[in-house]
């Protein structure tokens, strides 16, 4: 009897001692299993994915797509919601989280379908600057220059690159009064 409640004991003790863990389910900050999440991001509506070769056709469908996905609640867990106040636990370092928003976190199921430089691409033909910093901790420069490659792809392809600016600074992921000015500075240039 004694070894049965000893065992029982351990068997319960054993969530607590999990969750106390530093980097429970991640490495390098992200989840253990990114690698394969981001191996399955196909992002079929992508311009370079989709198959859709006129521009206007795309946009067309990859803005119904979005709003779509916008309007799409996640659906609901088979045994209803848990409703708790968690507040105190989302404004906080606790979890060493990089990024706790973003429409990747805000519309989950756009995720799927296309990803930030797509959804930056709908702008297109439109003039817009876009700024990062070399420093930012939310986006590391590799994936910021990808994402600045696709976009330049899709104004290239719509014949107005040149009403695309794409900047890397040396700072990090701030807006610091030198990014308000060279904002101004585009704005004058391109609102007239």
């Amino acid at each position: 009897m004694k070894k049965l409640l000893g065992l029982v004991g351990l068997l319960l003790s054993l969530p607590t001692y999990a969750q106390q863990r530093d980097k429970y389910e991640f490495e390098r900050n992200l989840p253990v299993y990114a690698d394969s999440l981001i191996a399955d991001l196909s992002y079929p509506l992508a311009w370079e994915n989709s198959g859709i070769k006129r521009f206007d056709k795309w946009k067309k469908v990859a803005r119904r797509k979005v709003l779509e996905c916008m309007m799409t609640p996640p659906p609901a867990p088979k045994d209803g919601y848990e409703v708790k106040v968690i507040a105190d636990e989302q404004l906080s370092f606790k979890y060493e989280r990089t990024e706790n928003g973003g429409f990747a976190n805000c519309i989950p199921a756009l995720r799927r379908w296309l990803d930030y430089p797509h959804i930056a691409s709908l702008a297109c033909p439109n003039a817009m600057l876009f700024i990062n910093g070399t420093q930012d901790k939310l986006f590391p420069v590799a994936g910021v220059k990808k994402a600045f490659g696709i976009m330049h792809s899709m104004w290239q392809h719509q014949g107005v690159d040149e009403k695309l600016e794409t900047e890397l600074w040396d700072m990090p992921h701030s807006c610091p009064l030198k990014v308000q000015e060279r904002t101004l500075e585009f704005f004058q240039k391109h609102l007239h």
